[in-house]
């Protein structure tokens, strides 16, 4: 069950502030002057609002224990018998104690592992994409030099475009029958 204090304990730690205080303020005497007083009440009822916020959370907090779901309450039990409030060595959460099993953990798993399978198809295809891109892209390559080649008067000039436009058609015949073949 959660630590904390009783709104009884709570009453309780409020008088011995205010007891306190008064102790306090009996030591200072006359030297501090109304204007301490003043400070120190206003401590007094600043601990007390604490102190009844705190055990107004935690009756809050049985409520949210109430709504856990029945594997994370069994969960949260076993790591509040590890005294992680005290324990340095206690698990990090109840999320992080061997009683907390989801059932659909499984599931998750195989379905991310399926998700990824599916991922790598998808970059690969994508890669193949670009090959193919990029092949189209040399093939149109070799239609502009062959079509401007043409236009030129210089017989070397036509001689220079057509023989790189063979070795670009050429690379590209070789790059599309080492691509991986589309799908069906």
């Amino acid at each position: 069950m959660p630590e904390g204090l009783s709104p009884s304990e709570v009453g309780k730690e409020i008088a011995e502030h205010r007891h306190k205080a008064e102790e306090e303020d009996k030591e200072q005497g006359e030297e501090s002057g109304t204007e301490a007083k003043g400070h120190e009440r206003w401590l007094t009822i600043t601990e007390a609002v604490l102190l009844a916020v705190v055990a107004i959370l935690k009756g809050a907090m049985r409520v949210a224990e109430a709504r856990f779901r029945p594997v994370y309450l069994a969960a949260f039990k076993a790591w509040l018998a590890t005294h992680p409030f005290t324990n340095p060595n206690a698990p990090k959460g109840p999320s992080y104690m061997p009683q907390y099993k989801l059932s659909q953990l499984a599931q998750a798993n195989a379905l991310d592992a399926k998700a990824n399978a599916y991922y790598t198809l998808g970059e690969q295809a994508g890669s193949n994409a670009d090959g193919y891109v990029r092949t189209t892209v040399y093939l149109a390559t070799v239609l502009f030099l062959v079509g401007i080649s043409g236009h030129f008067n210089v017989r070397a000039a036509r001689i220079g475009l057509i023989s790189i436009a063979g070795v670009i058609l050429v690379f590209s015949v070789v790059s599309l029958i080492v691509a991986p073949k589309p799908p069906v």
